[in-house]
């Protein structure tokens, strides 16, 4: 289970153990986000969009950030 929340904080949850891992890396509200399917290694991508207009690429259940994209100029 994947929740956003209006200051900017992604939460990864297990609900099988209770517990979360959490991503502040938005400049503000996160407006949009969207779950891949898994993979070949069962695992999905996450990406957010904020109002900081970044969007995220994240791996399931890790802290890696995959991909940062920046308004362009």
């Amino acid at each position: 289970v994947a929740t956003s929340t209006a200051d900017g904080i992604l939460k990864i949850w297990d609900i099988r153990k209770s517990t979360f891992v959490s991503y502040d890396n938005h400049e503000g509200r996160i407006c949009a986000m969207d779950i891949s399917v898994p993979d070949s290694d069962n695992k999905c991508s996450i990406v957010t969009a904020g109002v900081d207009s970044k969007i995220f690429v994240w791996k399931d259940k890790t802290s890696e950030k995959v991909l940062e994209l920046k308004e362009a100029d």
